[in-house]
């Protein structure tokens, strides 16, 4: 437990000095750190780190070009998955809360995912890795959308 808290307030403390000298660079107009933010597209913002390129879009272009009936199929693909899955989410959700509101003597079965708490600190790099992996194919899916 106090591993735990140990490594959020390093994480915190780092995050705090990342964030404090990004703000004093971008209001001192410090050029460099500017153009560096521009070149390679970071961009720092409270709760978060964004990277933005435009490298992937000549692939994208070529594969719609190349193979426009699998471009559509993947978009549709997505689609289909979003749309069936819709459902089983919302039940996975209300029921533990209905549940939680009608017998008083079950704990509240939605719980935050907080390394350290509700799962082992061990585990967070496989849960890092597999939201990656969502974010990459998430983010492939809106290249394919504004492609089509």
């Amino acid at each position: 437990m106090s591993d735990f808290i140990w490594i959020l307030g390093v994480f915190a403390l780092v995050w705090t000095v990342l964030y404090f000298m990004d703000f004093i660079f971008r209001s001192c107009m410090f050029f460099p750190y500017i153009k560096f933010l521009h070149d390679t597209g970071f961009t720092i913002k409270p709760y978060g780190i964004c990277w933005e390129t435009m490298y992937f879009n000549r692939f994208i272009l070529k594969m719609q070009r190349i193979w426009p009936s699998g471009v559509r199929k993947w978009f549709q693909f997505g689609a289909l998955m979003v749309t069936l899955s819709v459902i089983p989410c919302l039940l996975i959700i209300l029921f533990p809360v209905y549940n939680y509101y009608a017998s008083q003597n079950s704990p509240p079965a939605l719980m935050p995912i907080v390394p350290g708490f509700t799962i082992p600190i061990s585990h967070l790099p496989y849960y890092m890795i597999a939201v990656f992996i969502s974010m990459i194919f998430h983010e492939f899916g809106h290249a394919l959308a504004a492609v089509r």
